[in-house]
């Protein structure tokens, strides 16, 4: 698969992206139903569900690490959030959305800023990084703090975030994301990676070369491509 990337105005668009761009290589199937994104890994185990619905607490994202396990936004209510776009790029090795989501919370709509990444483990297993923060926040905060990183097979009885300090610099240094494996086992993203120094903080949905690699991004985190390049 090309390097490719959307602006997409609902999660029917987004359900559809991903069924074109994300199966086989990182999920079997990717269903929409009920205003619900289902995505079921090469053993029918539901990977990643996300739910918009327009109606108080009732929308959420869930990352599963066992069928009855996952790690969860519970507040999302609305996707996109008003007149915002839902941005995706995506290459062989996953895909990256950025997108603002909407809360209705005690008195009033909240927006808040949504990252996701997903990828596969070492283990070949599909792995959701995902992170949330108020819009109004910085958004080297939201990128930098909070990231929870779940792969199905993961410990079901812990559950870490990850926080590191992004310094500018005139080099970009990988680092990929582990998620909590239990104990004995190592799990890891080979072709995902955070970027705790980087010289482009602030290019956004795009891509960089490094070597001899590309790499899809959204600044702070990137995917290395395994395919070709679209012109």
């Amino acid at each position: 698969m090309a390097i490719t990337r959307a602006s997409l105005k609902s999660p029917s668009a987004l359900a559809s992206w991903m069924q074109t761009n994300a199966v086989p290589n990182i999920f079997k199937s990717v269903t929409f139903a009920d205003n619900t994104i289902t995505a079921t890994d090469d053993d029918d185990n539901k990977v990643l569900e996300i739910k918009a619905f327009t109606e108080r607490g009732s929308g959420y994202l869930r990352a599963y690490r066992a069928s009855n396990s996952y790690v969860s936004f519970d507040t999302l209510d609305t996707m996109p959030y008003s007149d915002d776009t839902i941005e995706v790029i995506g290459c062989d090795n996953g895909f990256i959305i950025n997108t603002l989501v909407g809360d209705e919370g005690t008195y009033s709509w909240k927006s808040y800023r949504l990252a996701i990444l997903v990828t596969r483990t070492n283990n070949n297993k599909v792995a959701v990084i995902f992170t949330t923060g108020e819009s109004d926040t910085e958004l080297r905060q939201v990128m930098t703090h909070n990231i929870r990183h779940v792969a199905f097979g993961d410990s079901t009885t812990i559950t870490t975030q990850t926080n590191y300090a992004a310094e500018s610099a005139a080099q970009s240094v990988l680092t990929p994301f582990a998620t909590n494996a239990n104990i004995g086992d190592v799990s890891y993203t080979p072709d995902a990676f955070y970027m705790p120094m980087h010289s482009a903080y602030s290019a956004g949905l795009g891509k960089f070369s490094l070597g001899s690699d590309i790499y899809i991004t959204n600044g702070y985190w990137c995917i290395r491509d395994g395919g070709g390049e679209t012109a």
